[in-house]
């Protein structure tokens, strides 16, 4: 898969990547906004993406989005692997997540790329679900 980052004309994809892929979609101003702050990495392929922020140590995977056309082909893994590679090569030595606790393929992903789960918020999301908190503890040399 060929991922690169994304790009003010990446925009019009992202947007419809959240409305395809979230009942919570971030709009194409809130999309902007990150992309505009250095502390944010947006990955994307043709139909995949990543939002990951980073700040001094610790990151955060914020969205991962796979189009429901193209799962089960590994591009899930793919690109958070990419963007786990980043992240570290950039400092970070540990990264957090958080996953609709009803979302049992991507927190098995996540628990295949080496997360634990760490904690549960009761009722975080707008529809009432719960989250967990998930987090991966990077090895340092």
């Amino acid at each position: 898969m060929s991922l690169r980052r994304a790009t003010p004309d990446d925009l019009p994809q992202l947007e419809a990547f959240e409305q395809a892929c979230f009942p919570d979609p971030w709009s194409r101003v809130s999309l902007s906004q990150v992309m505009a702050q250095e502390r944010y990495m947006i990955l994307i392929g043709p139909s995949s993406y990543l939002i990951a922020s980073k700040v001094c140590d610790e990151a955060e995977i914020e969205r991962i989005a796979v189009l429901e056309s193209a799962r089960g082909q590994g591009l899930g893994r793919e690109i958070l692997e990419s963007a786990l590679e980043k992240l570290t090569t950039t400092g970070a030595d540990r990264v957090f997540l958080e996953v609709r606790a009803n979302n049992e393929i991507a927190i098995r992903l996540y628990e295949r790329c080496g997360f634990v789960r760490n904690g549960l918020r009761r009722g975080y999301y707008e529809d009432g679900q719960d989250a967990v908190l998930m987090s991966l503890s990077v090895p340092t040399g």
